[in-house]
């Protein structure tokens, strides 16, 4: 009964949005915890904004790919002023390859509660900044045991995101 009925409010909040919605389209880059920055396109719209990004490191000295991260971020906004606006939100990322380097894994799968806020410094270019309140990752090295890591506000993000 509450998974319907919560799914049903969702579905609900989701429709508004989307009747009610003038989006603009634009690219943005952001920090991440895993990779350092990560680059990718964006979705804002005044109740929300929707963001891929993708990222890769190397952690030898050929500089090849070493690891890939994409991301799928969701955030509901509530204006503050306007120009503000405080976000609540989701995050999924997925991280393939090397951990450290030296240990390889068939994935890690990330999804984390955020908390945040959103600054329009002009029409055409937006500050984001969120941190996870909560979050899940679930670490699954190849030939080892998959491991649950849980954490409190241990992840922040900022970046900048330039609509058309």
């Amino acid at each position: 009964m509450k998974k319907g009925f919560l799914l049903t409010i969702l579905a609900v909040l989701a429709a508004a949005t989307v009747a009610n919605a003038a989006p603009r389209f634009g690219a943005v880059a952001m920090t991440s915890g895993n990779n350092g920055a990560n680059i990718g396109a964006i979705v804002s719209d005044d109740m929300y904004n929707a963001s891929l990004l993708l990222g890769n490191t190397s952690t030898d000295a050929t500089g090849d790919p070493s690891s890939l991260e994409i991301q799928l971020n969701v955030n509901y906004k509530v204006a503050l002023d306007s120009a503000t606006a405080g976000t609540v939100g989701i995050t999924y990322g997925m991280t393939t390859g090397d951990i450290s380097g030296t240990v390889e894994h068939d994935g890690t799968n990330t999804i984390s509660l955020n908390a945040g806020i959103e600054r329009a410094l002009s029409s055409n270019l937006l500050l984001i900044a969120d941190v996870a309140v909560y979050s899940q990752t679930t670490v699954k090295p190849k030939g080892g045991a998959e491991l649950k890591i849980s954490g409190i506000f241990n992840n922040g993000r900022v970046g900048i995101a330039y609509l058309f």
